[in-house]
């Protein structure tokens, strides 16, 4: 909340993605459970403060702009049902509120009021038009906010990789898993460019340390499997790719790798079942297609 009223009186210099740890670490050396206490009773006391001195239908206004924010601080994760970019129903709810202060200001102050704001805003508008120019430079002003974000910096990574510079996302993925080495997205793509690069054992360890941070993370367990079963370790294979398609049902490389691990150990109709359910989910699937072709062919 004391955010919000900063942003409403200076627009500028702000990150591009608010989260609760990012706040958090705005409020050091004050416990997280004081801060939020704080911070809920501005909210509580918004919506009175307004009834006290203003109409009831401002009070309400402020009142529902005030619990619109509890889903978005996710106490609660609820993922992308409730992500940050639904911070527009504060707004919404809040707008009769504004209008009501609006109609208490004297005519003079309005009119100085509305000519000031395109005039302020205008520039704040076209100078943040430059964050969200592409995704390296989004990640780059969120750094410039929390350097040790780890997610920031494996996303930046991805943004050079796009871009062609693998040794700039190669230190990103690095810096990433160094800030926090339970970050699982990290691993996962330090593993696949060791195994772009050919580096086996390598691309291993980064999986391995992946699928282990990350008990959910389908694209690390794939990963995984996919490199045991080149290297013969068939059993393992079908493990972690069993594990791949439990986390992530609708994934398609998982099935179709599961069905050649089984295959592979001679398990035919398990692995028949497994590329049944890829071309399932998936009828053009051209790998899948590839394989049926060779096995119905008699081959490996």
């Amino acid at each position: 909340m004391g955010r919000s009223l900063r942003l409403l009186v200076l627009p500028f210099g702000y990150p591009p993605q608010y989260r609760a740890d990012f706040l958090l670490a705005r409020t050091d050396p004050l416990p997280d459970s004081l801060v939020a206490v704080l911070g809920w009773t501005l909210a509580l006391a918004t919506p009175l403060a307004v009834r006290r001195f203003g109409p009831r239908s401002a009070a309400w206004s402020a009142t529902l702009a005030a619990l619109a924010l509890l889903p978005v601080v996710q106490l609660v994760p609820l993922g992308e049902v409730f992500a940050p970019r639904f911070l527009y129903l504060p707004l919404l709810f809040a707008a009769p509120a504004v209008g009501a202060l609006h109609a208490a200001c004297p005519r003079r102050a309005r009119i100085v009021a509305w000519a000031a704001i395109p005039l302020i805003l205008a520039p704040l508008a076209w100078q943040r038009s430059a964050v969200y120019a592409s995704r390296a430079a989004w990640r780059n002003e969120m750094l410039a906010h929390q350097p040790q974000d780890a997610a920031s910096w494996n996303d930046l990574g991805l943004a050079h990789e796009e871009q062609g510079r693998r040794e700039a996302a190669r230190a990103a993925f690095t810096r990433a898993t160094e800030l926090d080495p339970t970050y699982s997205r990290g691993w996962t793509n330090l593993g696949r460019l060791a195994l772009e690069d050919g580096d086996d054992e390598r691309a291993l360890a980064c999986f391995t340390r992946a699928a282990a941070a990350g008990p959910r993370n389908a694209v690390a367990h794939a990963n995984l499997g996919m490199l045991q079963l080149r290297r013969g370790e068939f059993r393992a294979s079908e493990a972690t790719y069993r594990r791949a398609t439990e986390i992530a049902p609708g994934m398609v490389p998982a099935w179709r790798g599961l069905a050649r691990a089984l295959h592979a150990r001679g398990a035919r109709e398990e692995a028949e079942a497994a590329l049944d359910e890829a071309l399932r989910l998936a009828p053009r699937d051209r790998l899948a297609l590839e394989l049926r072709a060779r096995w119905a062919a008699g081959e490996d």
